[in-house]
């Protein structure tokens, strides 16, 4: 009389197979969300280079709009700073 312990070549197979599929399918999705989720890190990186960017604009727009005020004799509070921001040697002789 043969003892049944263990399973037969034919559900390791099955098995295997299934395993392969299940496997498969999951390394196929993780692949996917690995791409979108380089893409997302892209824009995000180009959305804070455009706001660094924007505020940097604003101000050497401000700093612009400060030194045609001082040009016509209206000085602003913010004409040290810009000074300081176009000139950076020139710092130490404000102070």
């Amino acid at each position: 009389m043969a003892s049944n312990r263990g399973f037969s070549l034919l559900e390791l197979l099955v098995a295997s197979a299934m395993f392969l599929l299940i496997g498969g399918a999951a390394f196929a999705l993780f692949q996917k969300q690995q791409t979108a989720s380089r893409v997302v890190q892209g824009e995000v990186g180009l959305n804070l280079g455009l706001r660094n960017a924007a505020t940097q604009l604003q101000i050497i727009v401000g700093c612009v709009d400060d030194s045609i005020r001082v040009h016509l004799r209206e000085v602003s509070l913010n004409e040290f700073n810009c000074f300081r921001f176009f000139h950076p040697r020139l710092d130490s002789r404000m102070n």
